[in-house]
């Protein structure tokens, strides 16, 4: 059995395991991590079934409900998936619903294109109203490179840092610029995606 410190690559892997039914004890015995250490990092999820395995789209729905103000518990019951699958997949989103004057007309519009691309780059018209949706929905994060600003969800950094690449004007475009602009986003690309990047841009 293992018994330096787990990464948190086998914690995430040994919780989802549990949650999608597997019992502790089975979890334990094919990670190869004894049975206390697994109720240790398991001990606020009860071993059980689930109803069904969740696929990436459903996973997607569940995670637009609760961005949109909808409370988890409620998402569980309509959707018949066990509540602690549903935070399991949301626990880095907020359960509350907003307030109703804090997000409609263009404020709206602009989530549901957030939630559609993954990014939104900001403007003087667009600017109050996506600070306006940070302070809402605490997952947004926003990148600030040669004064110009993107908003974006946790999960679609990559893809922010690709909109910031194409909308930047400079025909010059370095290793150097790249690997800086990479940090901001908190993104390690390989010198392949290094070279993909910069002969698109060349294009």
């Amino acid at each position: 059995m293992m018994s330096i410190p787990l990464s948190k690559e086998i914690i995430r892997k040994a919780r989802e395991m549990v949650l999608c039914g597997q019992s502790k004890h089975s979890v334990a015995k094919e990670l190869g991590i004894g049975i206390t250490t697994i109720y240790k990092y398991t001990k606020d999820i009860q071993s059980g079934k689930c109803s069904r395995k969740l696929t990436e789209k459903t996973i997607q729905q569940i995670r637009e409900e609760v961005i949109k103000g909808r409370s988890k518990y409620q998402i569980a019951k309509e959707m018949k998936v066990g509540f602690q699958l549903i935070y399991y997949y949301t626990k880095d989103l907020p359960n509350h619903q907003y307030p109703e004057r804090g997000i409609q007309g263009k404020t709206l519009e602009l989530l549901k294109k957030l939630l559609q691309e993954g990014y939104i780059i900001s403007n003087e018209e667009n600017y109050a109203r996506l600070q306006r949706l940070k302070k809402y929905l605490p997952m947004i994060e926003r990148a600030e490179i040669k004064r110009r600003s993107v908003y974006y969800l946790s999960d679609k950094n990559k893809v922010a840092l690709q909109s910031m690449i194409k909308s930047n004007k400079s025909k010059v475009f370095s290793y150097q610029e790249l690997s800086s602009m990479s940090k901001v986003f908190d993104i390690k690309l390989s010198k392949k995606e290094k070279k993909s990047v910069l002969s698109q841009k060349k294009r």
